[in-house]
């Protein structure tokens, strides 16, 4: 609420302004305690990455391998899917949270999605 009057309309949503305060203050109070923040993950949460995905009968062992392949992913692919899978929030809002543009977003989402589905069948990360 103290940060209101600085707020300044550059076209994002205004809750994209408000998750970045939000994960900015959860960042630092995580820093000043020297721990990592580790989000449990349910169902729930890996609903649309696993649609994304269209696993097969073997689902339960792909989802333990791409949530094993997701940890191998830099700190900021990590926050990008995070926010719109598991977040589920527009790629206009993810740009407001990254100070991105809306399409930059969609094309570095598509990347790594694609780099994840590499990573998954044993392929290079790259």
């Amino acid at each position: 609420m103290l940060a209101l009057p600085k707020y300044k309309d550059q076209g994002y949503p205004f809750s994209s302004w408000l998750y970045r305060i939000a994960a900015n203050e959860v960042n630092m109070y995580f820093r000043k305690k020297g721990k990592v923040l580790i989000q449990e993950l349910n169902d729930f949460h890996l609903t649309k990455l696993v649609e994304e995905f269209d696993f097969s009968i073997e689902r339960e062992e792909q989802i333990e391998n791409l949530l094993s392949t997701l940890s191998e992913l830099s700190e900021n692919d990590q926050k990008l899917i995070e926010a719109r899978f598991f977040d589920a929030l527009s790629f206009k809002e993810i740009g407001g949270l990254f100070g991105m543009k809306e399409d930059a977003v969609k094309m570095r989402t598509y990347r790594v999605l694609k780099t994840l589905r590499k990573m998954m069948e044993g392929g290079s990360n790259g």
